[in-house]
């Protein structure tokens, strides 16, 4: 048993003395504040990142109704970033020291208004209108290796190659009747 608390007086004396060989010493520290607008009004729901510069460790906290924030940190060493950002505004990076013995420190800070919408450049673009093959059986290369169904004028009789009702009647679910066509079963007066 004494052993062991000889051990950690140890390497609590050991903690303290690197501690202070860098210059910095570990206390209880506050960092409170309020935002504003560039308006003077309390800005509620505004998001706080304090981050610790020694370590990078980062501690977060949103904004009351009357804007203020308050950040904890039993083990502070007295040198900060305060971030601090809200919806529709420019976001704040400032540098927060201890000065002294303070163990609160303040950081209070205003946004300004974001400068609204990015107006983006026009998008342009220039393109050929591609023009399809209207008869598959002209390309004698391509008809050669593959096989190309022959187009609706080709599977007409010539005598019908004029009629548009029997154009028409190739496309599925078109039938030719007397008087027209019928489209799905549709009379020939609901079809034009």
């Amino acid at each position: 048993m004494l052993l062991r608390l000889a051990v950690l007086c140890t390497l609590l004396a050991l903690t303290r003395a690197s501690i202070a060989a860098q210059g910095q010493t570990i206390r209880h520290e506050i960092v409170r504040g309020r935002v504003i607008a560039d308006s003077a009004r309390p800005l509620a729901h505004a998001n706080v990142i304090v981050t610790r510069t020694r370590d990078r460790q980062f501690r977060s906290a949103t904004t009351d109704t009357d804007g203020m924030f308050s950040i904890d940190w039993p083990d502070g060493t007295g040198d900060y970033v305060v971030h601090v950002d809200a919806v529709g505004f420019t976001s704040v990076n400032r540098a927060l020291r201890r000065s002294r013995t303070d163990s609160v420190l303040v950081a209070d800070v205003r946004l300004s208004r974001a400068g609204g919408p990015q107006a983006l450049a026009p998008v342009v673009t220039n393109a050929e209108r591609p023009r399809p093959t209207r008869d598959p059986g002209a390309d004698v290369a391509a008809s050669e290796y593959t096989t190309v169904p022959q187009n609706a004028a080709r599977r007409l009789a010539p005598d019908l190659a004029g009629d548009l009702a029997a154009i028409a009647a190739l496309a599925p679910g078109v039938l030719p009747v007397n008087g027209g066509i019928s489209v799905f079963g549709l009379g020939t007066a609901q079809n034009s």
